[in-house]
């Protein structure tokens, strides 16, 4: 008889288990919202490759970058939902002694140069606005959300005023030839396509851990620099201004949170 009880409270504890647990699936099924913020490192494919008539390739901002994104989706049905994603990061060069070694050599010859000391990196600073469909597959407490997402991309300066002091080496004419951003044009709008996928695990109820993979892909970038000649002896102010394109190619990994939310 103890052996028929104990049988009885055994399948009534898996019942309530089994019931609880499939509570805890419908409210992630049912779950509108998923609010999420992750941090993440970038992974180049394709970095800037400058090729203006004075970096000549000496600049590729190509090395890894840092980045943060904060993402809301919202699910009008049990599996599909619309995500919107804001993800600002950094791009990094480690070639910047190199560029600066390269413009020096191209006043040795006639010049004293004075340059200031090489920064280690030359930074861009892009904000990502995306936008697209997605699709929530619920497994347990796990959830595995590709998605689909276009967008803009903000760019901002790699390098702003950047100054080379000449002097004349046969005679008294001295020079500061300036190296920047245009400031008019220093920000950029350029498009981004990005397939992601986004794996999470709930920790609680509304709760959940992610890991997230983004393929960013920008077809065209347009980046602007000038250069500023001031010739102290005949009291001249050159200005020029460098206009390229170029394409961006990144895979962006990160990890953070998410609240899910009814």
């Amino acid at each position: 008889m103890k052996a028929y009880f104990f049988i009885l409270a055994a399948l009534l504890f898996c019942l309530a288990n089994i019931q609880a647990q499939q509570k805890k699936k419908l409210y992630a099924e049912r779950s509108k919202f998923m609010m999420s913020l992750e941090g993440g490192g970038l992974i180049p494919v394709h970095g800037f490759s400058i090729q203006d008539p004075f970096f000549k390739n000496s600049v590729n901002i190509s090395d890894a970058g840092g980045f943060v994104i904060g993402r809301i989706a919202y699910f009008f049905s049990k599996k599909w939902g619309a995500e919107f994603e804001f993800l600002p990061w950094i791009a990094k060069s480690s070639d910047a002694g190199k560029a600066q070694q390269y413009l020096i050599n191209q006043f040795t010859s006639k010049y004293y140069v004075t340059a200031p000391w090489p920064q280690n990196n030359i930074d861009a600073g892009v904000v990502s606005f995306m936008i697209g469909p997605t699709y929530k597959i619920t497994t347990g407490r796990f959830m595995i959300m590709p998605k689909l997402l276009f967008g803009i991309n903000s760019y901002d300066g790699m390098m702003n005023n950047y100054t080379l002091h000449l002097k004349e080496k046969q005679g008294n004419e001295i020079i500061d030839m300036t190296y920047n951003w245009n400031q008019d044009a220093s920000t950029e709008i350029g498009w981004v396509f990005s397939p992601a996928c986004t794996f999470s695990y709930r920790v609680t109820k509304i709760l959940a851990v992610n890991m997230s993979v983004n393929y960013l892909y920008s077809p065209s970038v347009r980046l602007v620099y000038t250069t500023t000649e001031q010739n102290y002896k005949s009291q001249r102010q050159t200005t020029q201004e460098y206009i390229f394109e170029t394409t961006f190619q990144s895979v962006a990994v990160g990890a953070g949170f998410s609240l899910l939310l009814k």
